[in-house]
């Protein structure tokens, strides 16, 4: 289904693969993290798609306008302004990109494997504009 929607990536790397910090106050931190996101995202209306902490750091994938329409951009906006305050204040460094436009959205598969997907140059700009900052940044 082709649909209007409002995609936040959101990229934290400090020092999240710095090998000095034990396993279990990196795992207290990733989840300090998780939740700080979890509840600007859900607060404006937004769902979770998807985050992948790799060499690049900890990446979430926001999706706003999937459950209900009204003004999912400014509510990504609001939510991305929260977030980065309270990261900031945790000492963590972190760039947000996000783009509005039509994706295609809905899950793909088969019967015995499926997943739900947004596809589309709207996830693939907010990719974007959140890699700019991060290299704008330093990381």
């Amino acid at each position: 289904m082709l649909r209007r929607v409002t995609v936040m990536f959101v990229n934290i790397t400090s020092g999240l693969s710095d090998t000095c910090n034990s396993m279990a106050s990196q795992a207290t931190r990733l989840q300090l993290i998780y939740s700080i996101l979890m509840w600007f995202i859900q607060q404006h209306g937004g769902q979770l798609y998807k985050f992948v902490f790799d060499d690049k750091g900890l990446i979430f994938i926001a999706v706003f306008g999937i459950s209900s329409q009204g003004n999912h951009a400014l509510k990504a906006t609001r939510s991305a302004v929260l977030i980065a305050d309270a990261l900031v204040s945790q000492n963590e460094t972190v760039a947000i990109g996000i783009s509005t436009g039509h994706t295609f959205t809905g899950f793909v598969g088969n019967p015995w494997r499926y997943e739900f997907a947004i596809y589309g140059d709207t996830v693939n700009t907010a990719a974007r504009l959140m890699s700019h900052l991060s290299s704008q940044k330093g990381n």
